[in-house]
């Protein structure tokens, strides 16, 4: 009996060896993949995103009878877009492209005052560390005008590309836009915007 118990304990710390001997590598292979920047695999998915914008050149001041105004400027506007997301496989770099619509209307019951246009929006993105990231890439306006209601002279923007760039931490970041729009009559307005981000990576 007590050379069984002598033999069992013997297996035992040999397989405890081979285990401790095998998990080592591991645990430096981990190591190493974290101070080489390894954050997983591949992902591609949807992305969603939301926005609030202030900024630009003075589009049109609307004045109402209690004696209250508003301007509605070139940058100005909530925004909604939809689109896709790439995460390189052990890296820190996504990169998205989005398709969506900015609006800004004003407070007027009798009429339909508003700005609007398209936006397509392409974003190389690098997380810092596994929260905050940093993102920055082209923009496209298209579809784009001010509808004065039929109390002001209406303006049809041309396309325009100008660029972004962002800084978040999780699903909420700032972002800053520099555009410029050029309208049917060859005027051209300052269209910058800056604002907070709402994006939600899937």
């Amino acid at each position: 009996m007590h050379v069984h118990t002598a033999a069992m304990k013997g297996l035992a710390l040999a397989l405890l060896a081979a285990l401790s001997g095998a998990a080592l590598p591991a645990a430096a292979r981990a190591t190493a993949d974290e101070n080489s920047g390894a954050l997983g695999p591949a992902h591609l998915g949807w992305l969603v995103q939301g926005s609030l914008e202030f900024g630009g050149d003075r589009v049109a001041d609307v004045y109402y009878t209690n004696g209250e105004s508003q301007t509605l400027r070139a940058g100005q506007g909530v925004g909604a877009a939809v689109g896709g997301h790439y995460r390189f496989a052990h890296s820190p770099f996504d990169l998205s492209a989005s398709v969506g619509f900015k609006y800004v209307t004003s407070l007027a019951r009798n009429a339909d005052i508003h700005i609007n246009r398209a936006v397509i929006d392409v974003q190389g993105t690098y997380w810092l560390n596994e929260s905050t990231w940093l993102s920055a890439g082209p923009v496209v306006h298209t579809g784009g005008g001010f509808s004065g209601g039929g109390l002001a002279q209406d303006l049809n923007f041309d396309t325009s590309t100008g660029g972004s760039i962002h800084l978040g931490w999780r699903w909420v970041g700032f972002a800053y836009t520099n555009i410029r729009y050029t309208d049917q009559f060859g005027d051209r307005l300052d269209a910058s915007s800056g604002g907070v981000q709402f994006i939600w990576r899937f």
